[in-house]
């Protein structure tokens, strides 16, 4: 094959293997997020279960700041009276739960906030944490995320190019919301 042939074909490949990708998610989260089940242990409609002894549920109805999303959280209990707070993932398991409870509400893709901001930083060292308290054992940054431009980016969202997808912003920002509550 001639060179130029090669590089014909190699773009047409690229060009179908983009097509396809562009519509496997909302497939792919149909079937993901088919039938999901009440979450036990919050007297709310709309909670989904999230791992062991949680439940997850995204609002999209008004966008607020981080600070101002994790305490819209802070006001759900569940029966056992935890306090509920911006969502913190732990697993690949789990994002695709907290994916499913977006999707759910709306198949538009927006960023919604999650738990996770920095708390420290010194040059390159960014440290993060979760709103929850739990540690810090999974991250699903974009590629090149976190950048922390002009150092004002302290806060995470979700749907960050793709579903799921992590970036930072500023936390003065107004996104829709995930929230998490222990139930056990």
């Amino acid at each position: 094959m001639r060179l130029f042939e090669v590089t014909a074909l190699l773009l047409l490949v690229v060009m179908m293997s983009m097509s396809h990708s562009a519509a496997a998610p909302t497939k792919y989260l149909d079937e993901l997020c088919a039938n999901p089940t009440k979450c036990e242990g919050i007297n709310d409609n709309g909670w989904f279960p999230l791992g062991e002894g949680r439940c997850v549920k995204a609002f999209n109805s008004t966008d607020l700041n981080f600070e101002n999303a994790e305490k819209a959280c802070n006001q759900y209990t569940s029966d056992n009276n935890f306090t509920a707070h911006l969502v913190s993932i732990h697993s690949m398991k789990e994002l695709d739960q907290v994916v499913c409870a977006m999707y759910t509400v709306t198949p538009r893709r927006p960023p919604y906030w999650i738990g996770l901001n920095l708390t420290y930083h010194y040059e390159n060292n960014l440290i993060y944490d979760w709103t929850d308290g739990t540690g810090y054992d999974f991250d699903y940054f974009a590629y090149q995320q976190p950048n922390f431009y002009n150092q004002e980016q302290e806060c995470v969202e979700i749907n960050y190019n793709y579903w799921g997808q992590w970036n930072d912003v500023n936390c003065i920002y107004t996104r829709p919301y995930v929230c998490a509550v222990k139930v056990r």
